[in-house]
């Protein structure tokens, strides 16, 4: 009886150590397999910003030949859209790639934009009226062109959890947006990421300093705030923006068609139909795996309040 205990605590034993065994060797199997899925995932990563990077120049190759040729980037519809097949390259097998284009003179430079005009942007935004009257007085606090007292100014932020002081510049990021008062509760989400209205926003206004809004890319909603046109008007001006458009007139080539063709004075100190500044975005997907690369693309000396960021 004694051996058979014996025999038992032995076999118990090494039972024991097999289970521990086990669970070791799949614990160290999980680190490994962890391990060698990040580095395959760094290696791939590193491919794809190559591929990304090679697909970027070729854009930008692309955008300055169409621009020599024509003397001027109208639109994407003046045979840029597609910059891999305008230079009669083919895409890696097994790559997804997509290229897109955001056109900053298509929105209000902010550091251009007067009280009033900040006033009907948010207005626009659906923003009550004293409600927006309350986030221009914000705004220019923040930069520094209010007439607020600076003191006054600084005590506000002064006295919140983690004080600060206003920036007293023109604007470098939209995430910036979210420490000045006001905009941090209605552009914004509590964990601080940028929410509908935000990003509404920031599709209508530029960081960029420029003069000239272009009609090509301008959406109805900032030609409206731009020129403080009417409701009525705009809503014309729309619906013959998708006629002309419908009658394969894809882009205006100067004001005096666009002004013909959408019903609207169109001042060639404010308003352009062609553009310097573009945002170029690449990304370049393989199966689960993707990388981006966005610029922007501009004349040295456009961008001069604007610091590279997410935002």
């Amino acid at each position: 009886m004694t051996r058979r205990r014996k025999n038992a605590s032995v076999l118990l034993l090494t039972l024991f150590l097999i289970l521990l065994a086990s669970i070791a060797l799949v614990r160290f199997t999980e680190k490994a397999m962890s391990e060698i899925l990040g580095e395959a995932l760094h290696v791939e990563r590193d491919r794809l910003r190559i591929e990304a990077f090679s697909i970027l120049e070729t854009t930008v190759a692309v955008l300055a030949d169409v621009s020599r040729i024509n003397g001027a980037l109208w639109d994407p519809e003046q045979g840029w859209a597609d910059p891999m097949e305008y230079a009669g390259l083919v895409v890696p097998e097994g790559l997804d790639v997509r290229i897109e284009f955001s056109d900053e003179m298509g929105k209000m430079p902010l550091s251009q934009m007067s009280r009033d005009q900040l006033i009907l942007l948010f207005e626009v935004l659906g923003l009550e009226p004293t409600v927006a009257i309350d986030l221009a007085d914000s705004y220019e606090n923040w930069i520094g062109t209010g007439q607020q007292a600076e003191g006054s100014i600084d005590r506000e932020y002064e006295f919140s959890e983690t004080p600060y002081r206003p920036s007293r510049q023109p604007l470098q990021s939209y995430h910036e947006l979210a420490a000045v008062s006001g905009f941090r509760d209605l552009f914004f989400d509590a964990q601080g990421v940028p929410n509908s209205l935000m990003r509404r926003f920031a599709s209508m206004v530029s960081l960029y300093r420029f003069q000239r809004v272009n009609v090509n890319s301008a959406s109805p909603e900032v030609i409206q705030v731009w020129s403080n046109f009417g409701e009525r008007e705009v809503a014309a001006m729309g619906s013959q923006m998708s006629r002309f458009r419908s009658d394969e007139i894809l882009y205006f080539r100067d004001l005096g068609e666009a002004s013909a063709q959408l019903g609207l004075p169109f001042e060639g100190n404010r308003y352009g139909v062609a553009t310097q500044c573009v945002r170029v975005t690449v990304t370049v997907t393989d199966g689960p795996t993707d990388f981006v690369v966005s610029t922007v693309i501009a004349p040295s000396g456009a961008a001069e309040n604007l610091r590279p960021s997410a935002g």
